[in-house]
């Protein structure tokens, strides 16, 4: 569960010599979290994210306004150039997905 990998005081790890942010992004599903490499501009954000998309919505766990306003606040908020490597499909970049992605507002 993410409350057993995030809590009120921690949204960092130390892993690999690189420090990594944890974001916590529901929506898709409950428990879905966003990896954030912010000194290497990389975000791995499995199924929140797409390159053109974002993340199903209709599965058990799933909301919609939960997904839009995480992506809003915890992704989209990062430089442009940061890479967005998604649970499957290609990279992107949050550049292209503000000018692109026709399910953001």
């Amino acid at each position: 569960m993410v409350d057993e990998v995030l809590t009120s005081d921690i949204h960092t790890a130390n892993w690999g010599g690189l420090l990594w942010h944890l974001h916590q992004v529901p929506g898709h599903s409950p428990d879905s979290i966003v990896y954030d490499l912010p000194d290497e501009g990389i975000m791995f954000t499995g199924d929140v994210i797409f390159a053109g998309s974002i993340g199903r919505t209709d599965l058990p766990g799933g909301n919609l306004r939960l997904l839009k306003q995480g992506i809003e606040t915890k992704v989209l908020n990062q430089p442009a150039t940061t890479m967005i490597f998604p649970g499957h499909g290609p990279y992107t970049t949050v550049k292209n997905e503000l000018l692109t992605n026709p399910f953001i507002s």
